[in-house]
């Protein structure tokens, strides 16, 4: 994620006179600004995630229901196939063999 360029100047000999001025017990509040921005930046990201996470909740659940669909269509196709491999089975131990041959072959394709 990015964040933009820092609006702060980074300059070295600054940064060795804040180092002075603090050891001399100096307080600027620059933590402060600092925490406070980072602060925002990881509300801002939590924010991004949580969406993130019911979008893919979403998506899951419709998948779910997908899934389900096909699995139980493809029950019904296994209990019809059964169902005729058992009718064509009674039919040639019947020996009605002409009735079992299409049968048998109607459950194949």
């Amino acid at each position: 994620m990015d964040i933009g360029q820092c609006s702060k100047v980074h300059n070295l000999a600054l940064r060795a006179d804040y180092e002075a001025a603090v050891k001399k017990g100096k307080i600027y509040h620059y933590d402060e600004d600092a925490m406070e921005h980072l602060e925002k930046f990881i509300s801002e990201c939590d924010r991004k995630t949580e969406l993130a996470k019911k979008r893919l909740a979403e998506q899951q659940e419709d998948l779910t229901i997908e899934q389900t669909t096909k699995v139980n269509a493809i029950h019904e196709m296994a209990e019809k196939i059964g169902k005729k491999l058992a009718e064509a089975e009674s039919a040639g131990e019947a020996g009605d063999v002409d009735k079992s041959w299409p049968s048998s072959k109607r459950s194949r394709s």
